[in-house]
């Protein structure tokens, strides 16, 4: 009955992509937001007030975003062709050099890995994706507005419901999967600006569209940063020279491991990791059942899921598994040995 009812749960989450990806974007979005429309209605704005105007402002932003990665994209496609021909020709000058040195590049080349097309394919399916996350703009912001004006009587509700108990753990877990997503926007928008700076300045065409990519991909840790680099190293490639295409590659390392492996454990703490296993079988999985869009946001829902879990006694172990390993707790109540020393100078008593 478990096998069962988990592959029907799963078949209804691939059935119905098309409505709960809205939902769960608009979810991320109205975290975010949350501490914003409370800002305003300490300044004694009206709550009604100040969530019109917070959905507006969104509105506006979303709006715009949507409406330039568009014409970007568009601009791109038709570009698109003039980039293949320098490209193969960058690609055969790396398969002559590799060939020169043993490599079997006719194996490769008949596999199509190093075909300008491939290539070609791949960083058209992968703006695809970014582009549907902003394609639904009409449902995200209706979820959205709706959402925000819920959130103040959804407290009084749970508490109703289930009890002072149920409703102070999911405060706790609220606030802490608020804290989360609040930070990792706040840095993922300083790794996109970096990186959509960087490209600018050594004259990578559509540089905004390599700083939003690079600011939707860090949701993703490790694997996000290597794809982001990919598609403006590819056209620093064929625009410019190796040279270049070098110097940018190490400003986006330099970018990610000043931001990823030294100043964002500093600000979240361990505690919020997850295990490399966990992050590649989440990637998977939520992959599988949504596509690309769903690695995207595959991260993101297995932390919540993790923090919602560790506010529970029943189901901290899940946690503990789901985490890098360094957040094991120690159990007070567990009995412990105390090893007395054993020195001809101990007496008893000592």
């Amino acid at each position: 009955m478990v096998v069962i009812a988990t592959v029907v749960g799963i078949a209804g989450l691939q059935a119905a992509a098309t409505i709960l990806l809205p939902v769960l974007i608009a979810s991320f979005i109205v975290i975010v937001v949350q501490p914003v429309v409370a800002a305003i209605i300490s300044l004694g704005v009206p709550r009604g007030l100040a969530t019109l105007v917070t959905i507006l402002l969104l509105a506006v932003i979303l709006s715009g975003l949507g409406t330039y990665l568009g014409d970007a994209l568009t601009r791109f496609a038709v570009l698109l062709p003039e980039y293949q021909a320098p490209l193969s020709q960058r690609l055969d000058d790396l398969m002559g050099w590799l060939g020169a040195r043993g490599v079997p590049v006719e194996r490769l080349r008949l596999e199509g890995v190093l075909s300008a097309s491939a290539v070609a394919d791949s960083v058209r399916g992968l703006l695809g994706a970014v582009v549907t996350l902003v394609s639904n703009l009409l449902m995200v912001i209706i979820v959205t507005a709706f959402a925000l004006l819920e959130s103040t009587a959804m407290a009084q509700k749970v508490r109703a419901a289930f009890g002072e108990g149920t409703s102070d753990r999911l405060r706790v877990s609220v606030s802490t999967v608020q804290r989360y997503i609040g930070l990792k926007t706040v840095i993922s928008m300083a790794t996109g600006l970096l990186a959509g700076l960087l490209c600018w300045a050594l004259g990578v065409d559509f540089p905004v569209v390599w700083g939003f990519l690079a600011f939707v991909l860090n949701f993703i840790p490790n694997v996000g940063s290597i794809v982001a680099a990919l598609p403006p190293a590819l056209l620093s490639l064929v625009q410019v020279d190796v040279a270049q295409t070098l110097l940018l590659v190490l400003g986006y390392v330099a970018i990610n491991v000043g931001i990823g492996s030294i100043l964002e454990p500093r600000i979240m703490g361990r505690r919020l990791g997850l295990s490399p296993l966990v992050v590649f079988l989440s990637l998977v999985f939520w992959g599988w059942i949504w596509g690309p869009v769903g690695m995207l946001i595959s991260v993101p829902l297995t932390v919540v899921a993790k923090l919602f879990l560790e506010q529970d006694a029943g189901t901290r172990w899940l946690a503990v598994l789901l985490g890098p390993g360094n957040e094991i707790p120690v159990d007070p109540e567990a009995p412990t040995r105390v090893i007395q020393p054993t020195s001809a100078l101990t007496q008893p008593g000592d």
